[in-house]
């Protein structure tokens, strides 16, 4: 099973800035994408806004960018606008797109 690291962006709507975290891409075996949000790194304030409903919000259809694919040994991966549900332990916060 491949991690990937990348800087994954984090918008509230509220701000105009993108903001970037720290976070990890995993191919699960069920062959969905689960991102590790690497919570010591977020303020407290954006994971609340975030994911404190226990949901996160993919306002836009996305692909996954070349370079995450080729790591995660994958070709293709579209994240579908939606609500995901929020996974969340000591050190992560995690969503399985």
């Amino acid at each position: 099973m491949n991690s990937v690291y990348h800087k994954t962006a984090v918008k509230p709507a509220a701000e105009r800035i993108c903001p970037s975290f720290k976070s990890y891409f995993r191919l699960m075996p069920n062959q969905r994408v689960r991102i590790f949000f690497v919570k010591r790194n977020m303020p407290a304030e954006v994971q609340k806004y975030q994911f404190g409903q226990g949901r996160f919000i993919m306002p836009d259809a996305i692909d996954l960018p070349p370079d995450v694919l080729k790591r995660l040994g994958i070709t293709f991966y579209r994240i579908h606008s939606g609500y995901y549900p929020v996974l969340e332990n000591e050190h992560f916060i995690m969503i399985d797109l």
